[in-house]
């Protein structure tokens, strides 16, 4: 209940991101539930200082603040978390993280119809493809190369046709 009173009274600052700020000192020395609090207001925030503060929680040791961090990052609200959310992939400690950040990966790289330009899209599926090791870790990517126009996806989901696994998809 406080946790609500809290993000709704950080919902009304005139300035979120000098009150981010104000709250992202005390990070280090506040307690594990107020952390999660500050995570979840930085992603409420958004932009470079609430992305600082959620890398951090990422760069920790401490399972509850790691999960917490991705899971927002996974639905962050815009296009600067994607290199994190792809590195996240890369190194998750297992399976649900992978597909966490995949997924959150795949859904930033199609927020909007336009940007990135096409090849880029298709660039950023190729990177995303090269991690997917499972199969429904490859269909999450396949069903957002769907949608590239650009020849570079063309060649990526013709290459896909060689996993027996994902071969109906592409």
């Amino acid at each position: 209940l406080a946790a609500v009173a809290v993000k709704d009274s950080f919902a009304r600052q005139p300035d979120k991101q000098k009150s981010l700020e104000a709250l992202s000192r005390n990070y280090a020395s506040a307690a594990e539930p107020a952390k999660l609090l500050i995570l979840e207001i930085a992603q409420i925030t958004g932009g470079p200082q609430a992305l600082t503060v959620v890398r951090g929680a990422m760069e920790k040791k401490n399972k509850a603040l790691y999960d917490k961090a991705l899971r927002l990052l996974a639905a962050w609200p815009g296009r600067d978390a994607a290199p994190d959310l792809l590195q996240a992939a890369g190194n998750a400690p297992d399976d649900v993280g992978k597909l966490l950040a995949l997924g959150g990966y795949i859904r930033i790289i199609g927020l909007d119809a336009n940007n990135p330009p096409p090849k880029e899209k298709a660039d950023m599926y190729a990177s995303a493809w090269k991690l997917a090791t499972r199969v429904d870790e490859k269909r999450l990517v396949l069903s957002g190369l769907a949608s590239v126009k650009d020849p570079a996806a063309l060649k990526l989901l013709t290459d896909c046709l060689g996993d027996a696994g994902v071969r109906a998809e592409a």
